[in-house]
């Protein structure tokens, strides 16, 4: 077992080599994000958007083809020179900030805010995650609308562990392994790199582990629950939850 660390030295020392492959790809993952704002309405249109938690430009490049200008936020240097090669700067500026840090990306208010993936799971607790999302409605402009997914860990009993097989290739093998607390999970990843050498092919393991939170969503919804604000959730995959807000 490998020792936990910090959300930002997990993703600098290890995922962000492996971030866009393990989710299966960065032109399957825009086209994703594509179809779900198409779904609600939210492209082809104009307007400012932030994207927190922008990782490699999933839903940057999806918002900024579909006519946004977009301001993409993440704490991981490497996944937002990634986000720039992939994407360019044509309706982009990137911030390597913490995401909430909102007053640093601009006083005015935001046309769109999306926060996608797990992003939210990776604040410290559930205090901070709900302040984190009050102060973020806060940032919309009247009419304004938030994206917001994140992974329901809650179904499975404190105490339980679990092996999810991500993506597996030729020459590379990711895995997770999944142990639950009560109010968190920890996560720990493990890659296999296949290397060749001239008398011989080898595996090498990398790992490295992180916490990140349990949130249900019900929880998340009685937090953007409140006056001027329209909230629905969206159908989503097994075991995603996805929330679109409106505020008016």
């Amino acid at each position: 077992m490998s020792q936990t660390t910090s959300v930002q030295e997990h993703y600098d020392r290890f995922l962000a080599d492996h971030y866009t492959w393990s989710a299966g790809g960065f032109a399957a993952q825009v086209e994703r994000a594509r179809s779900c704002f198409e779904a609600m309405a939210l492209i082809p249109a104009s307007g400012q958007a932030l994207d927190l938690g922008a990782g490699s430009g999933f839903q940057t490049a999806a918002l900024q083809q579909g006519g946004f200008e977009v301001t993409a936020v993440d704490t991981c240097s490497k996944l937002l020179q990634e986000l720039e090669q992939r994407c360019g700067r044509a309706g982009i500026q990137t911030k390597c900030d913490d995401l909430r840090n909102l007053a640093a990306f601009g006083t005015r208010p935001w046309d769109l805010i999306c926060c996608m993936g797990d992003t939210l799971l990776l604040l410290d607790h559930a205090d901070q995650a709900r302040r984190f999302l009050e102060q973020t409605v806060d940032r919309l402009s009247p009419g304004g609308k938030l994206v917001l997914s994140f992974r329901d860990l809650t179904s499975t009993p404190a105490g339980e562990r679990q092996w999810i097989a991500v993506r597996q290739e030729a020459d590379r093998a990711f895995h997770c392994h999944l142990s639950f607390e009560s109010e968190r999970v920890r996560v720990e990843d493990l890659v296999l790199l296949r290397t060749t050498a001239p008398d011989r092919m080898d595996w090498s393991l990398q790992q490295s582990a992180y916490w990140k939170l349990r949130l249900s969503p019900d929880q998340v919804a009685s937090w953007l629950q409140g006056p001027n604000r329209r909230l629905k959730r969206w159908p989503a995959a097994p075991g995603l939850a996805l929330f679109l807000l409106e505020k008016y």
